[in-house]
């Protein structure tokens, strides 16, 4: 019984003709196009955030964070009341004119955004060398959109926490997320 299961296991699936009238379609090919389908939801995200990180990471550079708050559409308001000498020490005022606060946070926030500049295409070229640590990388990406889901959360009402909890929840867990549950589901 086992050697009949064995050779009907090789016998080729019906599918579309070649040229020569035989099917072109084994079980072979069969078993690796899931595999193929599933290495997708590692690229697709993957290229997408290199090259989101490209863009911004070019812009918050040379722009500053005048740009950023031009691009988020908020216009920075002055923190409630400000002692008498709070403007001449450039603590308080606009944020868009590089307060001294403003500068010290956007400072340290482009300090943490050069480090992932620098170790997001590391990784992907870890894992292009050496594709045993996509699923561990996917698995720290899949954390980091659920932390950024949390930190969106915090945000108020507006249309770009919207567009921001859709992007997340619609493209970022269920590819990174999905990739790392396909691979632990095939072993």
């Amino acid at each position: 019984i086992q050697q009949r299961h064995q050779a009907k296991a090789l016998q080729p699936v019906k599918g579309p003709k070649g040229r020569d009238g035989e099917s072109e379609l084994t079980q072979d090919t069969q078993v690796k196009m899931p595999d193929d389908l599933i290495e997708l939801l590692f690229w697709i995200p993957t290229v997408v955030d290199l090259m989101l990180l490209a863009f911004t990471y070019a812009s918050c550079r040379r722009g500053g964070p005048q740009w950023y708050f031009e691009q988020m559409d908020a216009q920075p308001q002055e923190t409630g009341t400000s002692k008498k000498n709070d403007n001449a020490d450039g603590v308080v005022g606009s944020a868009a004119s590089g307060g001294r606060r403003v500068d010290q946070l956007w400072q340290l926030a482009m300090a943490a955004y050069s480090a992932y500049a620098c170790l997001f295409p590391w990784a992907v070229y870890q894992c292009v060398v050496a594709p045993e640590l996509r699923v561990s990388f996917c698995a720290a990406m899949t954390v980091l959109m659920l932390l950024k889901l949390d930190n969106v959360s915090t945000m108020g009402a507006s249309a770009l926490k919207e567009s921001k909890n859709l992007s997340l929840l619609i493209f970022n867990l269920p590819t990174y997320g999905g990739y790392v549950l396909a691979k632990m589901l095939m072993k």
